[in-house]
């Protein structure tokens, strides 16, 4: 089954070279800065929010993999913060500039 991530997070004591790091680690997996609407208008989400299309068995087994996989680039760049993963089904999602 296709399931949409969000992900959002937020770095301690970081410098935007650390951030940089995090965005390219998360593009490795699968999870990008922006997202292509089903009419094809290209995207950029708010600052730390990344997202993706990802396939699962379950939205818990897609939720727990994702966040064991954020964890790991955390740690692997040696980064301390938070981080927030949803994981939906079925979905939908819209932007509007304000």
């Amino acid at each position: 089954m296709s399931y949409l991530v969000l992900v959002t997070f937020d770095l301690k004591d970081a410098s935007w070279d650390d951030y940089k790091a995090v965005y390219e680690e998360l593009e490795n997996i699968g999870l990008l800065k922006r997202l292509i609407s089903s009419e094809g208008k290209e995207v950029l989400l708010p600052t730390t929010t990344v997202a993706g299309e990802f396939e699962g068995d379950s939205s818990v087994d897609v939720r727990n993999n994702i966040m064991n996989k954020c964890k790991r680039i955390f740690k692997y760049l040696k980064l301390h913060g938070e981080i927030f993963v949803e994981v939906g089904d079925n979905w939908s999602w819209s932007y509007s500039e304000i």
